[in-house]
């Protein structure tokens, strides 16, 4: 029951004892007291979490001060470094994704240990009777360097050792692959949508693939599926599949810069795996169906690292086809709204040249990935106006038109 207590200020002389028996009521008191225990729960709660972190990020911040006013000093390694690898475990169709070691030593005493993979703080603790054992240390894909330094008493930081560990798997070195094309032999191909920020091209789009009964693949981001839940919804009831295009469609590479694809230092292994995780958990949540384990890199920047991160989630890079004249691909560059790029295309334009596509070669389309956009900057020249004619023309060539897996599962992949 809701009071009307406005009505109270309207008087012109209040009247305490009413407004007192108004307010302290029974059901008033009863909520109050819930809430005040609730609240004191909490604060005792948070500040023993805050107690159990504080070690470590006080040892943290120590270890970084000294060792900016101090040269590390070299002395003997003693230490014994021993490594044991899990067993490949079948349940998990053979991926290891948490891929661990045990570090042990010797000649550490009167101290405290800090481990370092690949420069971050993983773990920290004190030695006894002469000896230190690290339990669980994670590798992740490709090359680690696990470093280990000692706080001493007198607040010295004495690198105790340095090793690097190369995680190999042949389950990951298997998905890390860049997927750019099915099978060669067989007639199929794969129309593909990205959809990043910007859904202004969306209803038309699956409209025309309800209409011809086309069945695609389309890679959402995070914010889109936030952005838009309704078609994220409709996506899925229409049959289509959808793989993951990160959450936030952020630079990967360096490419931009100097069109190499090195990893930008911002990007970690943990930021990088987390775009991915969000994005699915979206997905689940809105739609209630999981992601498809296929990912595809915004504006095309990814590298091995990159999809070997991605791969110990299980995920496969998604690329679009190139040809063998560099002036062929199955980009239909239908984002580029600079009609004085030479890389724009009329809507006519980006259809004859996906229905050419390698004309002169025996295995033509066969395989091919086609990439397009469910959004555009464009004012005009809409790459739905050419659809039908895609779709039409290349069941004309005998072409069928598929989804990812349908690709893959046709290669043997």
């Amino acid at each position: 029951m809701i009071h009307q207590i406005p009505e109270i200020h309207r008087r012109a002389r209040p009247y305490y004892k009413p407004v007192f028996r108004r307010i302290f009521t029974l059901e008033r008191i009863v909520i109050f007291t819930l809430v005040t225990v609730n609240i004191l729960l909490l604060y005792t709660f948070n500040k023993r979490t805050a107690g159990q972190t504080a070690q470590l990020e006080a040892l943290r911040s120590k270890l970084a001060i000294v060792e900016k006013r101090q040269q590390l000093p070299l002395f003997e390694l003693q230490e014994e470094i021993s490594f044991s690898l899990p067993a490949l475990d079948s349940v998990f169709t053979g991926i290891v994704f948490e891929n661990r070691i045990t570090i042990s030593g010797h000649g550490a005493e009167n101290c405290v240990l800090a481990l370092y993979v690949d420069n971050r703080l993983q773990s920290a603790r004190a030695s006894r009777d002469g000896r230190f054992q690290f339990n669980d240390v994670k590798l992740i894909p490709g090359l680690n360097k696990i470093i280990l330094k000692a706080l001493a008493p007198d607040n010295t930081v004495l690198p105790v050792g340095e090793i690097s560990v190369e995680y190999r798997s042949a389950a990951i070195d298997a998905l890390s692959a860049d997927i750019q094309r099915g099978s060669s032999s067989l007639p199929a191909v794969a129309l593909t949508f990205d959809a990043g920020s910007n859904n202004n091209n969306a209803a038309q789009i699956l409209d025309i693939l309800r209409e011809k009964k086309v069945r695609c693949t389309i890679f959402l981001t995070g914010k889109f599926i936030e952005k838009y839940p309704d078609i994220a919804r409709r996506i899925v009831a229409e049959g289509h599949e959808v793989g993951n295009h990160t959450y936030s469609h952020l630079h990967l590479t360096n490419f931009e810069q100097n069109s190499r694809h090195e990893t930008l230092p911002e990007i970690s292994y943990e930021s990088f795996q987390r775009e991915l995780v969000l994005t699915d958990s979206l997905f689940k949540a809105v739609t209630g169906s999981g992601i498809k384990k296929f990912w595809r890199a915004p504006f095309g920047e990814h590298n091995l690292e990159l999809r070997r991160w991605a791969a110990e989630m299980e995920y496969r890079h998604i690329s679009w086809t190139q040809g063998h004249d560099p002036g062929e691909s199955m980009d239909t560059h239908d984002w580029v709204s600079d009609e004085t790029s030479e890389l724009y295309k009329s809507p006519q334009e980006i259809q004859d040249a996906l229905l050419n596509f390698e004309r002169n070669e025996p295995n033509k389309a066969n395989g091919a990935i086609i990439l397009m956009h469910l959004g555009s900057n464009r004012k005009e020249d809409f790459l739905y106006q050419a659809l039908p004619g895609i779709i039409d023309g290349f069941r004309q060539q005998g072409y069928e038109l598929c989804t990812i897996s349908e690709l893959l599962a046709e290669k043997g992949k």
